[in-house]
């Protein structure tokens, strides 16, 4: 037995109690949840709390028939998209019609041949099923542009202090005004360059993550001195604040990437710097 199946729902809608019964066994055996109805108003109200995977729908019934039960669950947001298959004993091509123009996918007729029933139910289950996962496929897939779309706006826009610093000494050095201590501006210069170059390689480590072509190359990694090497990286462009930080006596050491590691706190460095008065 398909356990996926077992998870399927399907809402059997008919005024014959001999039809309900024969249906719920019939399916039940293929390991479908059956949950079945007399009525059409009954029926509308318990999948407004409880959505089926799948309608079995008579045509046929007192007060509201299955075309109007059909159109309510057309209009509704939570039902719209879960399919109605017609259980039908009408033959004229415009009784198909109204059942298809009502939204309808599919109809069986009686009396019911159980292999025709499962069929056209499985065929319509799959579709359905298949459908939901492309439409959660296609919002997955926008919220990742989204997000990088969010964080290539960042980036770029990050990149325009470090290009600042980089461009004003090369200004100076053109126009012969570099002072004394030519060294600490060329220092900045490079700093600079260096933030921008992490930035570029941040913006294609997206694309290869986005392309499961990211490989990770897993060493132990001696954080303090990695985040020492981070800090140095900094002292060009830090200005007047003051940057310190502190750890155990026990010499912190993970196995990790200690390049991706690096850029992680390089990142964390570069907000703080950002974010704190000079």
């Amino acid at each position: 037995m398909d356990n996926g199946r077992e998870r399927q729902t399907i809402m059997v809608v008919d005024d014959t109690i001999a039809n309900l019964n024969l249906l719920d066994k019939m399916l039940r055996q293929r390991g479908y949840r059956i949950v079945a109805f007399p009525n059409g108003r009954l029926a509308l109200t318990a999948a407004a709390k409880k959505p089926p995977d799948l309608f079995l729908l008579d045509i046929m019934m007192p007060d509201m028939d299955g075309f109007e039960v059909c159109r309510r669950i057309k209009v509704d947001d939570r039902l719209q998209e879960i399919p109605v298959i017609f259980i039908t004993a009408l033959s004229s091509i415009d009784d198909k019609v109204r059942a298809f123009s009502a939204g309808g996918v599919d109809y069986v007729t009686k009396p019911f041949q159980f292999d025709e029933v499962f069929s056209r139910v499985e065929t319509h289950l799959a579709l359905h099923r298949q459908k939901k996962e492309l439409s959660q496929a296609y919002e997955r897939l926008q919220e990742l542009e989204s997000l990088r779309d969010r964080l290539v706006h960042m980036l770029v826009h990050d990149m325009r202090s470090p290009l600042t610093v980089i461009g004003g000494n090369l200004q100076l050095a053109q126009m012969g005004h570099l002072p004394d201590n030519v060294s600490e501006y060329l220092e900045q210069a490079f700093a600079a360059t260096r933030m921008v170059t992490e930035m570029a390689t941040s913006l294609l480590d997206v694309s290869k993550m986005e392309a499961r072509k990211l490989t990770l190359d897993l060493q132990p990694v001696d954080l303090k001195g990695l985040i020492l090497t981070v800090l140095e990286a900094f002292d060009p462009v830090k200005g007047q604040r003051a940057i310190s930080f502190s750890v155990s006596n026990v010499e912190p050491t993970v196995v990790g990437d200690e390049k991706l590691i690096g850029r992680v706190l390089y990142n964390l460095m570069t907000n703080a710097i950002k974010f704190t008065d000079h």
